[in-house]
């Protein structure tokens, strides 16, 4: 069995990772329907998700700032796939967790392995939208 700090360590971890995804999707529609994604980030960030995640690693999406490197990709990479593993180990979907593994391996795989996680999401998603 898995011990409760590595279950812990991996549910957070997979917490950071599936919010990097949702902010990148969520500024990056509001870029393509005309708003300032740094403000709607701004606007989030300071009022029903005022959280240090939100507001830091929010900040960096929304500016599209990805250097300097603070966590490398491919150590989200094996976040995600820590996740995915003990989610077949106690058979519980999770697919935010499959969404958010391939962002991390299509980045790594682009050769972005050394680059921050947040321009596998940030990036990825805005190249994905064409912007």
């Amino acid at each position: 069995a898995v011990g409760a700090a590595n279950v812990l360590k991996v549910a957070g971890n997979f917490m950071i990772i599936a919010s990097l995804e949702l902010m990148a999707e969520a500024f990056t529609l509001a870029e393509k329907s005309g708003l300032d994604r740094k403000q709607v980030a701004e606007f989030f960030g300071s009022t029903i998700f005022n959280a240090p995640i939100y507001q830091n690693y929010g900040k960096l999406i929304a500016n599209k700032t990805y250097e300097p490197v603070g966590f490398k990709t491919k150590l989200g990479l094996k976040d995600a796939r820590l996740a995915l593993k003990l989610s077949q180990l106690t058979l519980t979907p999770m697919p935010l967790a499959t969404l958010a593994h391939n962002r991390l391996l299509t980045a790594v795989a682009k050769g972005g392995g050394e680059r921050d996680w947040v321009e596998a999401f940030g990036k990825g998603v805005s190249d994905d939208a064409g912007v």
